[in-house]
């Protein structure tokens, strides 16, 4: 019973993830995808970092605000989020 249990925690955490484009979160307001980047999808994790980071999402100013959301989409092995925290760390 475990086992089954697991196994379909596992496909309800697979279907969740709506795998977005960069082309998608450009027709969604910042409120969705702030509810995405929180579900964990990583292109709406790194957009959300840098929009806090360039200062357009009120209220979210702060620099570690910025890193905690780009490093959650680098986890994941997002490039562009990758790359940031390399050129931010090791400037």
């Amino acid at each position: 019973m475990r086992i089954i249990t697991v196994i379909l925690m596992l496909f309800l955490a697979t279907q969740s993830r709506a795998d977005l484009s960069r082309s998608d979160l450009d027709n969604l307001s910042s409120e969705k995808i702030i509810e995405y980047a929180r579900m964990g999808e990583a292109e709406a994790q790194y957009w959300l970092g840098i929009a806090i980071y360039k200062g357009a999402i009120a209220n979210w100013r702060s620099y570690g605000d910025h890193l905690f959301w780009i490093e959650m989409a680098a986890e994941q092995e997002h490039e562009l989020a990758m790359s940031h925290i390399a050129t931010t760390y090791f400037k």
